[in-house]
């Protein structure tokens, strides 16, 4: 098991002790909003550019892929697709989705969408 280090694909840009790292964190799509804007500049960027090997962060804070509400749990899965297909297209192996709410977590939605990417699930915290 690699450590990484999270940051933004900007950080990632402008810092170069961050180029360094063997394994790189994306923390850009956990942010609210940023898998809805042009995200272009950021993956020809993690394409052309970046040579670790990545990891990104699911969307998670203010989306609950265990909600009990259907509503928030389907756009919590949209969003989690979203961030799959973030991956794909820039080549990231696998992608961290946290929650905090228990028991009822589960990602057995992604099962349908084959993509070579490791989708985990981590709670936040230990029991």
């Amino acid at each position: 098991m690699d450590i990484t280090q999270g940051c933004s694909v900007a950080d990632l840009k402008a810092n170069p002790a961050y180029r360094q790292a063997p394994v790189v964190n994306i923390d850009n799509p956990l942010f609210p909003g940023y898998l809805d804007q042009d995200v272009q500049p950021d993956l020809a960027y993690l394409r052309a550019e970046c040579r670790q090997r990545l990891v990104l962060d699911g969307p998670y804070i203010d989306l609950n892929l265990g909600s009990p509400e259907p509503r928030a749990r389907r756009l919590a899965q949209e969003k989690a697709l979203q961030v799959l297909d973030y991956a794909r297209q820039c080549r990231a192996e696998e992608v961290v989705f946290l929650s905090t709410f228990l028991p009822f977590i589960g990602l057995d939605f992604l099962e349908e969408y084959p993509l070579g990417i490791r989708a985990r699930l981590d709670r936040g915290i230990d029991p």
